[in-house]
C-alpha cells in the first residue's frame, strides 16, 4: 500500500465501502462524492482504491486529491485493466488490517449508484455468525477459448469449461465475521494468485468471488436491489417488505436520473 486514506476505517466503522477507480477518472470520483458517497450515517465509510498510473502529471493529481479529501487508499503498482485482482486484494488487506470493528465489506466499480443508508440496513440485519457474500449472481458462464477474445483463458492456466456461480464484479458485499479473512487466506494457500501473474489475470468476479469463495466455504446470496441500468429492489421480512434499492449499474448519460429516483420514496 502506497498511501492509506486518513478518512478510512476507524473504532466505530461498521460498513466501510470500497470504489474500484482507474486513475485518471477525476471526474467521476468528484460526482460520487457530491452524490451518492454523501448520503450515510457515521459508521459508515466510502474510499477509492487506485494504483498508480504510467503518467507521472496524472500520479500528482492523485496526490493532491488524496491531500484534499484523506479518502484514497492508494496500492503501489500500475493500474490496468488485469490489475482489478489486485485491487481486491489491496483493499480487503486494508480492511483487515485497519478496521477491525467493521461488520460489512463492500465492494464496487465506479460506475455504479449506490444507495448506502440501504446497505447500511442490509448490513444490520446480515448474520454475523455466516460468512456471507452477496450480489447479483451469476451462473453457467463459459469460460472464453477464442484467442482473439479479451477474455480468451488457455486450458493450462484454468482447466474448467464453465464458471462456477459467482457475483458479477462491480458489487460485492461481504458479512460474517471471519470471512473477510476466511477468502484472503483461501486465496493465498490454495491458489497460485501470489507467484502466478497468468493466474491474476482470470477473470476477477469468476475466479476470486467464485472458485476461491467456494474453496472457502463461502455462501452467496442474491437479495434482490442490485441491478443493470434500472433500478430494482430488496424486499423481504427481514426489512419488512419494504422496497428498497441497493445498487444500479450505469453509464454516466443517465447516472443523475438514477440517483434521483433511487432517493424518491
Amino acid at each position: 500500500m502506497k498511501i492509506l486514506p486518513p478518512h478510512g476505517c476507524n473504532s466505530t466503522t461498521k460498513l466501510i465501502a470500497a470504489v474500484r477507480s482507474a486513475p485518471t477518472e477525476f471526474d467521476r470520483r468528484k460526482w460520487i462524492r457530491n452524490n451518492w458517497a454523501n448520503t450515510h450515517s457515521n459508521s459508515t465509510q466510502v474510499i477509492f482504491v487506485i494504483a498508480n498510473h504510467k503518467d507521472n502529471d496524472t500520479n500528482l493529481r492523485i496526490q493532491s486529491e488524496h491531500e484534499i479529501y484523506g479518502d484514497i487508499l492508494w496500492l503501489d503498482y500500475e493500474d490496468g485493466y488485469y490489475s482489478l485482482p489486485m485491487k481486491n486484494y489491496g483493499y480487503y488487506e486494508y480492511a483487515i488490517k485497519y478496521c477491525p470493528n467493521t461488520k460489512c465489506v463492500l465492494n464496487l466499480d465506479s460506475d455504479t449508484v449506490v444507495n448506502l443508508p440501504g446497505f447500511e440496513k442490509l448490513c444490520a440485519v446480515s448474520n454475523e455468525s455466516v460468512p456471507m457474500i452477496t450480489g447479483k449472481l451469476y451462473g453457467g458462464s463459459p469460460v472464453v477459448r477464442d484467442t482473439y477474445s479479451k477474455w480468451y483463458v488457455p486450458r493450462y492456466i484454468y482447466e474448467k469449461e464453465i464458471y462456477p456461480l459467482y457475483p458479477y464484479g462491480w458489487v460485492k458485499f461481504i458479512t460474517g465475521l471471519g470471512a473477510l479473512q476466511k477468502l484472503q487466506d483461501t486465496l493465498r494457500i490454495k491458489t497460485p494468485f501470489l507467484v502466478s501473474e497468468n493466474y491474476r489475470r482470470l477473470p476477477e468476479d469468476s475466479v476470486y468471488h467464485g472458485d476461491v469463495v467456494h474453496l472457502a466455504g463461502i455462501q452467496l446470496r442474491d437479495v434482490g436491489g442490485i441491478n443493470f441500468g434500472q433500478i430494482s429492489h430488496w424486499s423481504d421480512s427481514s426489512n419488512g417488505n419494504q422496497k428498497i434499492p441497493l445498487v444500479v449499474q450505469v453509464g454516466e448519460d443517465h447516472r443523475d436520473r438514477i440517483w434521483k429516483e433511487m432517493q424518491t420514496p
